[in-house]
């Protein structure tokens, strides 16, 4: 959501917990996390978007890649080399996160 509608993180778990998708516990914990650059971009389909710079890939390959980094395919920095400059080691999820999954 904060991804396609451009919100901010804090904005968007608040929004959830006043429409009870999510709980105050759930909120916390997912507060303690900012998502990444890689992962808003991977949110919206790596399509340009008017305040992000021009997509240097096609969307489907930056899904590839990140589908291929995700399960540990590939590193970091091949990730961030097959994506052209798009993104950098720091836009990409922590491994092991168990919210890669979600």
């Amino acid at each position: 959501m904060a991804a396609r509608f451009r919100t901010s993180w804090s904005l968007t778990l608040r929004q959830a917990v006043t429409a009870e998708v999510i709980d105050r516990s759930a909120a916390s914990e997912l507060r303690r996390r900012n998502p990444t650059r890689g992962e808003l971009m991977e949110a919206v389909g790596w399509t340009p978007q008017p305040d992000l710079e021009a997509v240097r890939v096609p969307p489907s390959i930056a899904h590839a890649v990140m589908e291929c980094y995700k399960r540990s395919l590939i590193t970091e920095s091949r990730a961030v080399e097959l994506m052209r400059g798009q993104i950098v080691e720091t836009d990409l999820p922590a491994r092991g996160d168990p919210e890669l999954d979600l």
